[in-house]
């Protein structure tokens, strides 16, 4: 009985630590998830990408993907940057699912959330779509980068796929009434 006592209180001392682990590195991809947040929020491109791996692979809600920090730079300054960008604005709030799975010893790990994405277009129009994103991190010399961020829309109920829709039913009555005053004027000129 003293045997399997001792042989449990290791086994509860080991599942303790590798409790502890986990929880210590759940803290630093958390940690780093607050970071990268908060310098997108702010605009702040320069912090933002120093939370992201070189080989960055990301795919925007337009289904553009785009390798690299150098690709990824090109992308955003002709999404986001100056006036000749297609967002003049972009504010979001971010949410996690749940703790990121750890995976490859733990030196991998991938998230889900959802995220509510007001866009402000240099055009005019303004809208706001809720977005679901996966994010793939790795951890290299102890530091966590993002290494792929994938994000999408609902392509079957989203605001944008309304607002089309809410236009097209408002063009198709005007030209119903264009039609119908065209044939009443016709009408009255043959009568």
């Amino acid at each position: 009985a003293p045997l399997s006592l001792l042989i449990g209180l290791l086994v509860l001392g080991i599942a303790s630590i590798a409790q502890a682990q986990d929880e210590a590195i759940h803290d630093e991809v958390r940690a780093m998830r607050d970071r990268a947040i908060a310098a997108f929020e702010a605009h702040d491109v320069n912090a933002l990408f120093t939370e992201l791996d070189d080989r960055i692979l990301f795919t925007a809600m337009n289904n553009e993907t785009v390798a690299g920090k150098e690709a990824l730079t090109a992308y955003y300054d002709r999404m986001m940057d100056g006036s000749a960008g297609l967002v003049s604005d972009l504010q979001v709030t971010f949410e996690t699912d749940a703790l990121a799975t750890l995976l490859a010893g733990n030196e991998a790990a991938v998230a889900t959330g959802s995220v509510v994405s007001a866009f402000k277009m240099r055009a005019g129009p303004e809208f706001t779509v809720p977005l679901r994103w996966t994010a793939t991190l790795s951890r290299d010399s102890g530091s966590w980068k993002i290494v792929a961020l994938h994000f999408s829309a609902n392509i079957f109920d989203n605001p944008i796929d309304s607002a089309l829709r809410r236009y097209l039913w408002l063009m198709l009555a005007a030209a119903l009434a264009v039609g119908l005053v065209v044939g009443f004027v016709l009408r009255r000129r043959r009568g």
